[in-house]
């Protein structure tokens, strides 16, 4: 008996230093009753549980039980097997990723087992942001979201698992992005166009959104509520998905027309014409969004001098 417990601790300690070991993924809650329910949970979609428990190469992210209790998934119409199976996708990167290597690429960008084309609109599948806040490392989902790592390196038979404290968010459309994080002028950027080709059904798409001071500031200048489509379409840039590693400085189009010119310092910190990036890295479902402190207005328009 006492060499069994001393056996399992040892199974234990293995798995937080992420060296390799037998454990499977499904037997993982013996050691780590802490992402019980959520284990519990990839029991609903069986090819998945079937793919984690076979040497699947992969990295999962897993909240506790506390923050699994606490969010949506706890909702989820578990006859809905397609949007189960999704938000679990969501959660898995079909590569093992030390929290060495995770710390040493931040801020990255990694490519999610979430590749169904009902649930991403870009042409590289679904994202999770990695980033770094001094030594400790979070990621970043849908609607904005930020999930701390509090627990690196729980290694399992052909994978790894990084405990966060809050479940991941997949991605939505700019709609519903929109009313997430209240951001009016996001609600209005995704109607441009017509209603059956508006910017919430368009494939990769990056977009800089005004705050809702900026907005109000804006209205408040031209002293109406109502911003012409043209001003709003300033705000976007097609086919192309700029996350905030991928903005260098120099001259884009945007969708009305007009270029936008954007700068990044040696902080990272980005402008786009006079505007300062203030939140970076919205992952929507058809790209990404960036929140600006000011409107990018038309410029004014010359009148003639009168002799």
């Amino acid at each position: 008996m006492q060499f069994q417990v001393i056996a399992l601790l040892a199974i234990a300690s293995t798995t937080l230093a992420g060296a390799p070991h037998e454990v499977s993924f499904r037997q993982l809650g013996k050691f780590f009753p802490e992402i019980s329910m959520i284990l519990e949970f990839f029991g609903n979609s069986s090819d998945i549980a079937a793919w984690l428990n076979n040497d699947p190469q992969a990295t999962v992210f897993l909240a506790t039980n506390d923050a699994f209790s606490q969010k949506y998934y706890t909702k989820l119409p578990l006859d809905d097997k397609a949007l189960v199976k999704a938000s679990l996708q969501y959660c898995i990167i079909p590569k093992v990723l030390t929290s060495a290597e995770l710390s040493a690429a931040a801020p990255t960008f990694l490519n999610t087992a979430l590749t169904d084309k009902g649930y991403s609109l870009t042409s590289n599948g679904t994202v999770i942001k990695v980033a770094k806040d001094g030594d400790k490392l979070y990621i970043e989902t849908g609607v904005g979201d930020r999930e701390n790592i509090t627990t690196t390196d729980v290694a399992f038979r052909g994978g790894i698992v990084h405990i966060l404290d809050r479940l991941p968010n997949r991605l939505v459309l700019l709609d519903e992005t929109a009313g997430a994080i209240n951001l009016t002028s996001l609600a209005n950027i995704a109607t441009v166009g017509a209603p059956e080709t508006n910017l919430s059904a368009t494939a990769d798409i990056t977009i800089f959104a005004p705050s809702n001071e900026a907005l109000a500031r804006y209205q408040h200048q031209i002293g109406s509520v109502v911003i012409p489509e043209s001003v709003w379409a300033n705000h976007v840039v097609n086919n192309s998905v700029l996350y905030s590693t991928k903005i260098e400085t120099g001259v884009v189009r945007a969708l009305g027309g007009r270029d936008i010119s954007l700068s990044k310092d040696t902080e990272g910190k980005i402008k786009v014409n006079d505007a300062s990036v203030v939140k970076e890295d919205v992952l929507v479902m058809n790209g990404v969004v960036h929140i600006i402190d000011s409107v990018l207005a038309d410029p004014p328009v010359a009148t003639p001098e009168t002799s």
